[in-house]
């Protein structure tokens, strides 16, 4: 659920800034208006409602309409949840040495089967089956959902 939900407006507004969601600055930028601010924060609303169903074709479509800095301050918040120590040993506790897995390579954009061979700190060290070539990888590229 997010975390707006059944608020009134002016507690939600608050609750956009104080949990940055929104920064105070865009009030600024928005001369004052709230109606600017609200929309951002129904863009970002509809984007966390994608994300959270994982439609990557309507993530993209709504990615398209962000500008610049909305996407960088996304990647920035990414960025974050990727190297969340809780996330990261999450995923150490369900692998192991000579476990089979699969990680999405975003170089040819598709999923690679590999064989684990030693689990780092916040890296994989794998063998991919298809060309026995060993790689290192971050922790979070391995499919653990089997998406």
């Amino acid at each position: 659920m997010f975390p707006l939900d059944n608020k009134p407006p002016e507690q939600a507004w608050r609750t956009i800034i104080g949990e940055g969601y929104l920064s105070s600055q865009s009030i600024v930028a928005g001369s004052g208006c709230l109606t600017t601010g609200f929309s951002a924060f129904w863009r970002y609303k509809r984007i966390w409602y994608l994300v959270k169903f994982m439609d990557f074709s309507r993530i993209i479509e709504e990615l398209k309409k962000a500008s610049s800095f909305d996407l960088y301050r996304l990647k920035a918040a990414i960025n974050q949840q990727l190297g969340n120590p809780d996330r990261l040993s999450e995923i150490k506790r369900s692998l192991r040495p000579g476990q089979n897995i699969s990680y999405f390579d975003e170089t040819e954009n598709r999923l690679i089967e590999a064989n684990v061979i030693k689990i780092m700190r916040t890296r994989l060290l794998v063998q991919n089956v298809e060309d026995q070539r060993r790689w290192e990888i971050p922790l979070y590229y391995v499919n653990l959902d089997k998406i």
